[in-house]
């Protein structure tokens, strides 16, 4: 299994670990090739706030 490294999957409790993997699989924008581009859940509120915001 491959698992992204970001501040929010290191150092983590298993409890803690379970919904970061779900962001991390359903959520997190990542580009065609796998590159990761939103690093962190705070980055994916924003993204998703923008358009929210302007609507």
């Amino acid at each position: 299994m491959k698992r992204a490294q970001s501040k929010e999957l290191n150092n983590q409790s298993a409890t803690d670990i379970a919904p970061l993997d779900i962001w991390n699989k359903k959520y997190r924008l990542k580009a065609k090739d796998g590159c990761i581009i939103d690093n962190s859940i705070n980055e994916t509120y924003q993204r998703i706030a923008r358009p929210v915001r302007s609507g």
